[in-house]
């Protein structure tokens, strides 16, 4: 049997992409992860098969450069599994050429021109404790975009403590009747945790997420929250 590899970035204080492994939930894959920076470290990768994804890998050049190195090799099979575009400087999506040569491709972008496969992270059993709401909105802040509002429980999406795991992740935006955030996987899992979201974007990949929000501009975020509805079917229709 060939060795699977699932690549991701691995490597990180990043909850979102920490989680995002699908090999983390089909563990029948008996897939290996492996941190996209250190994959040149494999020493059999000809003879592998790649699973990328998940995470906001598209628009980046380093990755169209490692995805050229990767698929240079015809003994590397490679397929994409629930990444997404993440280009801060444009709404417009644009995919590697690349993908066009490799396969299966399934990305977590909807309506964006590819079969869509959403972050396996709903797959996590995590999402089926039911949570208490216990605040009018919390706000969940990517590290390095956060956002300017005061008086409302604040927490951000690096893990800078070993309690800081992701059912506690879960259980603050949970405790939210409305999400403000700053992160991709915020507004997600904010959405399939049921909750409002209202989203202060800075990267294409919020435009791409298939469950509209409300985006928040200034501090007026209860305008915002008024028009945030949820969507009762997403984590089911996610996992599916």
């Amino acid at each position: 049997m060939r060795p699977l590899l699932n690549v991701h970035v691995a490597n990180t204080l990043n909850i979102g992409d920490l989680v995002c492994a699908p090999a983390l939930y089909f563990r029948g894959l008996r897939a290996r992860i492996v941190d996209i920076e250190r994959l040149a470290a494999v020493r059999d990768l000809p003879g592998c098969d790649v699973i990328l994804g998940g995470g906001g890998l598209f628009g980046n050049a380093y990755f169209d450069e490692f995805l050229a190195t990767l698929s240079a090799d015809p003994r590397t099979r490679i397929a994409v599994w629930g990444a997404g575009t993440n280009t801060h400087d444009t709404d417009a999506v644009a995919y590697p050429p690349l993908l066009d040569r490799i396969g299966p491709v399934g990305v977590r972008d909807w309506d964006c021109g590819r079969e869509w496969v959403p972050c396996a992270s709903c797959m996590s059993p995590e999402f089926d404790r039911p949570r208490k709401i216990r605040h009018e909105a919390v706000i969940y802040e990517h590290a390095r975009f956060p956002i300017a509002i005061e008086g409302l429980p604040r927490q951000q999406n690096f893990r800078r403590r070993f309690w800081h795991t992701f059912r506690r992740t879960l259980d603050f935006i949970g405790s939210g009747e409305t999400v403000i955030t700053s992160s991709y996987h915020g507004a997600y899992w904010g959405v399939l945790l049921g909750r409002k979201v209202v989203a202060v974007p800075y990267a294409n990949k919020f435009g791409t997420l298939k469950y509209p929000f409300a985006v928040c501009e200034g501090s007026d975020w209860s305008a915002a929250a008024a028009r945030a509805e949820t969507h009762p079917g997403a984590l089911r229709e996610c996992r599916e």
